[in-house]
């Protein structure tokens, strides 16, 4: 089975998950429910970690997986309706790698739909391309570096580690 195969297959799994009772379009700030974990896409998430794109296996195993960044980066994880590409609990951090498809209208729509209510639940969202991450992963990295270092900053307790707190956001000037 080919990739493209193995992609409509995972897409039609994903249109066959069912939603639990009751469960709305966007959860209340502060309802994090394991941040937002939605097992009814676990099956998906595991079949898209199979067929990965070279971009996702580049960033993963160069920089995310080792935790060079300092923080644990989970693969293909399920939050709320969606599936994030790489996301970190403890900073509330989520990447997302955008293909060739991401440049469509239809497409960038969705994205954008999906990346409000990812931020109105509290996560701060990195966007980096396929071609990004393929022929400049050392800026990739710096951007990284410095959302983690500015997202650190806001959620250091008194203690010193991280933890979840206030939800203001400001953008890299």
């Amino acid at each position: 089975m080919n990739k493209i195969t193995n992609h409509l297959n995972t897409k039609r799994l994903f249109e066959k998950c069912p939603r639990s009772k009751g469960e709305s379009e966007r959860s209340e700030p502060g309802d994090d429910r394991n941040f937002y974990y939605n097992k009814y896409l676990k099956e998906l998430a595991r079949q898209l970690r199979k067929v990965s794109t070279k971009s996702e296996i580049r960033l993963w195993t160069e920089l995310l997986r080792s935790k060079k960044t300092g923080y644990t980066f989970l693969r293909q994880r399920p939050v709320l309706n969606y599936i994030a590409d790489f996301m970190c609990k403890e900073l509330q951090l989520i990447i997302e790698l955008d293909g060739y498809s991401h440049n469509f209208e239809q497409q960038w729509k969705k994205d954008l739909k999906r990346q409000k209510e990812l931020e109105y639940n509290g996560f701060k969202i990195l966007r980096f391309s396929d071609d990004e991450v393929m022929n400049d992963l050392r800026n990739v990295e710096s951007e990284i570096m410095f959302w983690i270092k500015k997202l650190e900053t806001k959620y250091t307790d008194n203690s010193g580690s991280p933890s979840k707190g206030n939800d203001q956001r400001s953008e890299r000037a």
